[in-house]
């Protein structure tokens, strides 16, 4: 009785799944608006992704996720309960909000965990400047090459609240310790 229990529950399970409409990631980024606020802003969306950060400091635990790698393609998920971790394949649901200028999913009403280990999406490269201003790769891992920490008044790395000032020469990116 037990084996059938554990299958009928497997079977209901993945049937919740295929019943439940899947925005991507893009949908819920990609912006013509120009304050750069979701299309999708208030609505209850059912997303997923691979979990490319996950916060260690403020707001520990809550994290990011891609389903693919370039612009517009992460999010931020404001949850942490669920003990995502980096590299997990996650079903998330919740409401699509902005809190400052940063899109994310919000009041979060399930995390699923499919799967751990995945490997992450490729970062895209990027210079400090375009990583600072662009809308689009907001969520999103990149990579900036032979930028360099910019010292703070010459005498401390840092830029308050455990951020950095990094330049590659085209202009400044504030960087956080927060993942």
């Amino acid at each position: 009785m037990k084996k059938i229990y554990t299958l009928f529950l497997g079977l209901m399970l993945m049937s919740s799944f295929a019943n439940s409409q899947i925005t991507t990631i893009n949908a819920i980024q990609n912006t013509t608006i120009p304050n750069g606020d979701s299309p999708l802003m208030g609505n209850i969306v059912t997303t997923t992704g691979i979990v490319t950060g996950v916060n260690i400091n403020s707001f520990a635990g809550t994290f990011y996720i891609q389903d693919g790698s370039g612009a517009w393609n992460g999010v931020y998920v404001f949850e942490s309960a669920s003990g995502a971790a980096i590299g997990d394949s996650v079903v998330v649901t919740g409401t699509v909000v902005e809190f400052n200028n940063l899109t994310e999913i919000g009041t979060v009403t399930n995390v699923n965990i499919i799967s751990g280990g995945h490997t992450l999406p490729t970062p895209t490269n990027l210079t400090t400047n375009d990583a600072a201003s662009m809308e689009e790769y907001e969520g999103v891992l990149i990579q900036v090459t032979n930028a360099q920490n910019i010292l703070n008044n010459n005498t401390t790395p840092t830029a308050g609240f455990n951020q950095w000032d990094l330049d590659d020469g085209s202009g400044l990116l504030l960087a956080d310790d927060d993942i």
